[in-house]
């Protein structure tokens, strides 16, 4: 039985996704900088290749790959020079959890009124 209607738009859809994330996980690989991301709550996911390369990473390690394990907010602490793992912890806990959007009516993420 072949696929029809709303099912065909899901596959398509997906495959165009997996597409686009495959894009942008080469064009950051071809930046000739340190590149990563991490989730809304801190967690690091991903970093390009350079990056990945001078923190002595695996080839098949999960940050060349923007795999998501569901790591806590302050994994990436351990590929820092020791010097510095308490003071970015501060930091990072800091800012990770201190920044609100504001929406275009401006009323916060929150829907706290905000004065002009």
């Amino acid at each position: 039985m072949k696929p029809t209607g709303s099912a065909v738009n899901a596959v398509g859809t997906s495959e165009k996704r997996l597409s686009v994330e495959a894009q942008l996980l080469a064009t950051a690989n071809m930046i000739p900088g340190h590149v990563w991301y991490a989730t809304p709550s801190g967690a690091l996911i991903f970093v390009n290749s350079r990056s990945a390369d001078y923190l002595g990473l695996p080839k098949d390690h999960p940050l060349r790959f923007g795999i998501d394990l569901g790591g806590e907010w302050d994994s990436h602490i351990s590929l820092l020079h020791p010097d510095d793992h308490e003071e970015t912890r501060k930091a990072w806990s800091s800012t990770a959890s201190q920044h609100r959007i504001k929406h275009a009516s401006a009323v916060s993420a929150d829907s706290t009124p905000l004065a002009n």
